[in-house]
């Protein structure tokens, strides 16, 4: 298994460093290492979808024919990867007839890739129809031609129709199902709503603290007791500016505010377990997500904002979106941007005012 190593030798071809690999696809340093050395094949706990495509968008970089490295992670899977693999010569031409490999096999520092023009053979050319060519017989045969049997188009339309209707139902599959959802199961927001008003309690009855639900509390900060007053219209931004710390802890928190409108869902995806979840948001609402190194962000981007230590991410979706995983990734290293660690302003720096609630939603 050197798929990794494989990989390596044509990134070190192209002059390119493991930051300017990182900086173009987002994904972790230790991530892109742990492709290089092949430890990522063999982590347990990694999901071998995010592995395929952490491979795969690496490779994309590399400029590498996507269908070429499928086959290969197959090979992997498969446990018959062998060395130089991507660099065969007839595996390249077979998956990237417009890239020819020279001497890649050989592994040498010499190799190149060089890109050949393909051939493109020009369609013959139907002759120009006139009264000597012209099929008399054959036109007279086509227009003679029987029509379509009622009987078969009915159950033709039928069927177009019931494949439509089931396309709809498979693109808005969330609000229909909604509807029908039994009334004694709540929804999570409404579950959460609970939550949110005994946060407002606890935030107006007592000026020292905010009680939220975390399942990583051990790693939060203390309540920044200064801007907490006893009235009603300090409660946003005491939940605005709780939490502020000038070092970045082991578990990181980033809050998902919906500013402009409900969010219907947002899906985190967080390192603590790779999983996938939706959360159903009203307007005015924040939720904390936490993670160790990796948060993907899947939602209504223009509805939302995204808080870390009191400050606002600077357009997030035209930073750190990734097409790749048709999410916003925020990572560790940036977050770790110094501007994130001065005080934050006493009030929100929008008009559309601080979030009304805080809840950190359990994602395991």
């Amino acid at each position: 298994m050197s798929l990794g190593k494989d990989l390596a030798i044509v990134r070190n071809k192209l002059g390119l460093t493991l930051e300017e690999i990182q900086g173009q696809i987002k994904i972790p340093i230790y991530v892109i290492q742990s492709i290089e050395n092949d430890s990522i094949f063999s982590e347990i706990e990694t999901n071998k979808t995010y592995t395929r495509s952490f491979v795969r968008s690496y490779a994309k970089v590399l400029k590498l024919s996507d269908s070429l490295i499928v086959e290969a992670l197959d090979l992997i899977e498969a446990g018959m990867y062998a060395a130089g693999t991507i660099l065969d010569d007839e595996l390249a031409k077979k998956h990237s007839p417009l890239i020819k490999p020279d001497v890649l096999d050989d592994h040498s520092e010499n190799s190149k890739l060089i890109f050949v023009k393909p051939d493109i053979e020009e369609a013959p050319q139907k002759p120009t129809p006139t009264v000597e060519n012209v099929n008399w017989a054959d036109l007279g045969r086509q227009f003679n031609e029987p029509t379509a049997n009622p009987k078969i188009i009915f159950p033709v339309v039928i069927a177009l129709v019931i494949i439509g209707i089931a396309i709809v139902i498979y693109i808005y599959r969330e609000p229909i199902f909604s509807i029908f959802k039994s009334s004694d199961e709540p929804e999570i927001s409404e579950v959460l709503e609970s939550n949110n008003q005994q946060i407002l309690t606890d935030v107006v009855s007592d000026s020292t603290s905010l009680n939220t639900t975390d399942h990583a509390a051990q790693d939060s900060e203390p309540v920044n007791n200064s801007i907490l007053q006893n009235n009603d219209s300090q409660v946003s931004n005491s939940v605005y500016t709780t939490g502020f710390s000038s070092v970045l802890a082991d578990t990181i928190t980033v809050t998902v505010y919906a500013a402009f409108n409900k969010l219907e869902p947002v899906r985190i995806t967080s390192d603590f377990n790779w999983r996938t979840n939706p959360f159903w948001m009203e307007q005015g609402e924040a939720f904390n997500f936490s993670f160790v190194d990796t948060l993907l962000i899947r939602g209504q981007y223009n509805r939302m904002l995204l808080l870390f230590n009191g400050h606002a991410i600077d357009d997030p979706f035209g930073n750190y979106y990734d097409n790749t995983f048709d999410s916003i990734i925020l990572t560790r290293n940036i977050l770790s941007d110094e501007q994130y660690f001065v005080q934050p302003p006493a009030d929100f720096p929008f008009e559309i005012g601080a979030p009304d609630s805080l809840v950190s939603p359990l994602q395991n």
